[in-house]
C-alpha cells in the first residue's frame, strides 16, 4: 500500500497500515451526544481494526512463506500470568457474563483486555521493522497535535458538541475524548514523544521550532483539562527521568523542562484550591478498601467495582460528589485491580512496574527509555484516575515498543489451522463492530422515536437491539427504559411484564446493582403495589449502604401515599446525606457559582423534591425546619 504526499511516498503493508490507523482513528472518533457513549464508538474502531489485524496476519501465515512471528519466553511468561489473573477473576466474578463481555457504555470486560493484548502481539510484528518504530513515535505526536488544537479551540467556543456535553464540565476541555480526565491522560504520550522529537532533530532549527510550538500545544491542551492527575504524573516521572539526566549534558532541555514543571505545580495548586476533588478522592479510595476487607484475596471480576461500592460508600462520599451517580471507578488503578482481580491482580501492576522502572534506569536506548517514561507517567497517573479503551491501546503499542528489542524473528511451522482460526476470529471481531454500530443506531433510534410517540417505532428498535446484543447490561437497561415509561402511559400489561422481565435480566447482569434494584421498586409502585416497594426499599436499607437515591424514592412513596410523617422522617435522613452545594440562591438575585449551576442543571427535578419536602414538613408541623430551607434558596 502506498501513500504519496507530494514527492514523498510512505510505503505500508496492509497490516502496518491497519495498525497505524487504529492509532490514528482511535483518539478522534467521537460520538456528537456526549461521554456516555463514547466507549461505544472508540471501541467499534478497535474492534474492526483488531478483525483486520487477525484476517491479515492469518491470511500471511497461510502464504507467506518468509513471514516470521516475532516473540520470547520472557514475553509470553508475562502473558500467561495476565492471562490467568484475569481468567480466574472470571470464576469470582458476581457477573460473570458481563465481566467477561464488558458493559455496553464501557467495554472494560475481559474481551477488552484480550483486545488489548492482541494489539501488543501484533506490535511486536510491526515495530520489528525498524521504520515502524519511528512511525509510531510520529503517529503519536501528530494525532496528539491534532487532538490538542481541538481542545484549545474547543475552550474559547469553537465545539460541535452538544451544548450539555460542554456544559457539564464547567468549561473544562475534553476535545474528542469525551471526558477532561480522558483527554488528560491521553496527552501523556504525545507530551513524552514531542520531547523526544525535539531531541533526535536538535540539529534542525526548522523541526526543532515546529515541534516546540507542537509540545507547547499539547501543554496548553493539557492546561484546559484542569486535569490534576495527569499533571501530577508528569511532574513525577519528569523528577525521575531528571534524576537520571542529571549526570549527562542536557543541560537547555532540562532547563525547559524543569521551567515547565514549576508551571504545571502551579497550575494543580491553583485549580485544586477547594480540595473537593481531593476530599472526593479519599472517600471513594476509604470506602474501596472496605471492599477490600470483605474480599481481599479474591476478585469480583472486572468491571464489578461499581456494585460493590454501592455496598460500602461511606455516607460522607456525596457531600463532594452527585448523589445521582455512584462512581464506576475507584480512581486509583492498583485499588481496582486488587477488587477486580484479587490479591493476583494486585501483585501482576505491582510487578509490572517494578520491571518498568527498572527498565528505565538500566535501558541504555534513549528512545526506549523515553517510552518507558510515557508508560510510567500513565501508570502513576491512574494511581489517582483511570484508563479507558484509548489509553489501553496506546498503553499495548507502547509496550510493544518497549519490550521489541527483547524479540527475535522464527518462522511458523504447522500452524495452518491456527491461522485459520484467527481469520474466523478476525471475521467474527468484524461482524460484532458492526454490531456495535447497529445496536447504537437502534437505540437512538428508539429515543427519537419515543420523543415523538411512534410507539411501534419504539418497540421495534428496541427489540432489535436487544436481538442483536443480549448480553450487554446497558442494552438491557435501555430497553428496561424504554418499556417503563411506555408501560404506565399506555395502561399495557404487556409493556409491564416486558420491563419486568428486562429488568430481571438487568439484575443479573449487573450483579444486583442499586438501579436495576431500585427499578424493580418503581415497577411496584407504579403498579400500585405498595407493600411490595416498601418490602423492597427494606432490602435495599439492608443490603446496601445509606443512598440519597433510596432516600428519595422511600419518601417520595410514603408522600404519594399521603403518609407525611413517614416522608418528613425518610426526606430528613436524604437531606443529611445531601452536599452543601444545593443550598443555591435560585430563588434569589444572586449568581450561582459554577458547582451550584451545574448541580442544579443536573438534577433539574430538585426543585420538585425540595417542594414535596417542605410540603411534608408542614404537614407534620415542622415549619421552621420548612423555613430553614426555603432560606437556603434566597
Amino acid at each position: 500500500m502506498l501513500i504519496q504526499f507530494g514527492k514523498r511516498k510512505i510505503e505500508f503493508s496492509f497490516v502496518e497500515f491497519v495498525f497505524f490507523g487504529i492509532l490514528i482513528l482511535l483518539p478522534l472518533v467521537f460520538d456528537y451526544w456526549g461521554f456516555d457513549i463514547y466507549e461505544v464508538t472508540k471501541n467499534v474502531v478497535l474492534r474492526f481494526g483488531i478483525g483486520l489485524l487477525l484476517v491479515g496476519y492469518g491470511i500471511k501465515i497461510l502464504f507467506d512463506k518468509k513471514f516470521k512471528w516475532y516473540g520470547s519466553k520472557k514475553i509470553y511468561y508475562w502473558l500467561v500470568a495476565f492471562l490467568v489473573v484475569i481468567g480466574l477473576s472470571l470464576l469470582t466474578s458476581v457477573h460473570p457474563l458481563t465481566s467477561f463481555v464488558g458493559s455496553y457504555y464501557r467495554q472494560a470486560g475481559v474481551v477488552n483486555f484480550l483486545l488489548f493484548v492482541l494489539l501488543f502481539l501484533f506490535g511486536l510484528q510491526i515495530l520489528a521493522v525498524k521504520k515502524n518504530k519511528s512511525r509510531l513515535i510520529a503517529v503519536i505526536s501528530y494525532t496528539g497535535v491534532i487532538v490538542a488544537i481541538y481542545a484549545i479551540l474547543q475552550k474559547f467556543g469553537i465545539d460541535v458538541f452538544v451544548k450539555e456535553s460542554v456544559e457539564i464540565f464547567g468549561g473544562r476541555s475534553f476535545s474528542f475524548m469525551g471526558n477532561p480526565t480522558s483527554l488528560g491522560a491521553y496527552l501523556i504520550f504525545p507530551f513524552w514523544t514531542l520531547i523526544l522529537q525535539i531531541k533526535d532533530n536538535w540539529k534542525s532549527k526548522v523541526w526543532v521550532g515546529g515541534y516546540a510550538v507542537a509540545f507547547g500545544l499539547v501543554s496548553l491542551a493539557l492546561y484546559y483539562t484542569q486535569n490534576r492527575s495527569t499533571v501530577l504524573a508528569i511532574l513525577i516521572v519528569g523528577l525521575l527521568v531528571i534524576a537520571y539526566y542529571l549526570r549527562k549534558y542536557w543541560k537547555l532541555l532540562l532547563g525547559l523542562f524543569v521551567a515547565a514543571c514549576v508551571l504545571l505545580a502551579g497550575f494543580v495548586s491553583y485549580y485544586d484550591s477547594d480540595l473537593r476533588s481531593l476530599n472526593s478522592r479519599l472517600v471513594i479510595w476509604e470506602s474501596s478498601l472496605n471492599i477490600v476487607k470483605h474480599q481481599p484475596i479474591l476478585g469480583t471480576g472486572a468491571e464489578s467495582f461499581a456494585v460493590r461500592f454501592e455496598n460500602y460508600v461511606l455516607p460522607n462520599f456525596f457531600k463532594y460528589e452527585d448523589y445521582y451517580n455512584l462512581v464506576d471507578r475507584p480512581h486509583n488503578e492498583p485499588l481496582e485491580w486488587w477488587i477486580n482481580f484479587g490479591i493476583l491482580g494486585l501483585g501482576f501492576y505491582l510487578a509490572l512496574f517494578a520491571l518498568l522502572v527498572t527498565c528505565f534506569w538500566q535501558s541504555r536506548d534513549q528512545k526506549v527509555k523515553f517510552m518507558i517514561a510515557v508508560v510510567i507517567t500513565l501508570f502513576v497517573s491512574n494511581w489517582f484516575s483511570f484508563s479507558w479503551t484509548v489509553h489501553y491501546v496506546m498503553l499495548a503499542v507502547t509496550l510493544a515498543y518497549v519490550f521489541v528489542g527483547l524479540t527475535k524473528g522464527v518462522k511458523l511451522k504447522r500452524l495452518k489451522y491456527g491461522a485459520i482460526v484467527a481469520v474466523l476470529l478476525g471475521i467474527g471481531m468484524l461482524i460484532w463492530g458492526g454490531t456495535l454500530i447497529v445496536v447504537n443506531h437502534k437505540l437512538s433510534s428508539a429515543v427519537m422515536a419515543l420523543s415523538v410517540n411512534d410507539i411501534e417505532g419504539v418497540v421495534a428498535d428496541t427489540e432489535d437491539a436487544v436481538k442483536l446484543a443480549p448480553y450487554y447490561l446497558g442494552v438491557s437497561i435501555a430497553a428496561f427504559n424504554n418499556y417503563y415509561v411506555l408501560a404506565p402511559v399506555l395502561g399495557s400489561s404487556d409493556y409491564f411484564a416486558r420491563a419486568i422481565e428486562l429488568n430481571e435480566k438487568a439484575k443479573l447482569q449487573s450483579g444486583y446493582d442499586l438501579r436495576s434494584l431500585l427499578n424493580e421498586v418503581r415497577l411496584a409502585l407504579e403498579l400500585k403495589e405498595y407493600s411490595v416497594a416498601e418490602n423492597l426499599l427494606a432490602e435495599i436499607y439492608e443490603l446496601k449502604a445509606p443512598n440519597p437515591v433510596v432516600y428519595q424514592v422511600w419518601g417520595d412513596m410514603y408522600f404519594e401515599q399521603q403518609d407525611f410523617a413517614k416522608a418528613a422522617e425518610v426526606y430528613q435522613e436524604l437531606l443529611g446525606l445531601l452536599p452543601d452545594v444545593w443550598q443555591a440562591p435560585v430563588l434569589g438575585n444572586e449568581a450561582l457559582t459554577d458547582e451550584q449551576r451545574i448541580f442544579w442543571k443536573n438534577h433539574s427535578d430538585f426543585a420538585d423534591l425540595l417542594d414535596r419536602i417542605v410540603f411534608s414538613y408542614v404537614a407534620v408541623g415542622k415549619e421552621q425546619e420548612a423555613k430553614e430551607i426555603l432560606e437556603k434558596l434566597k
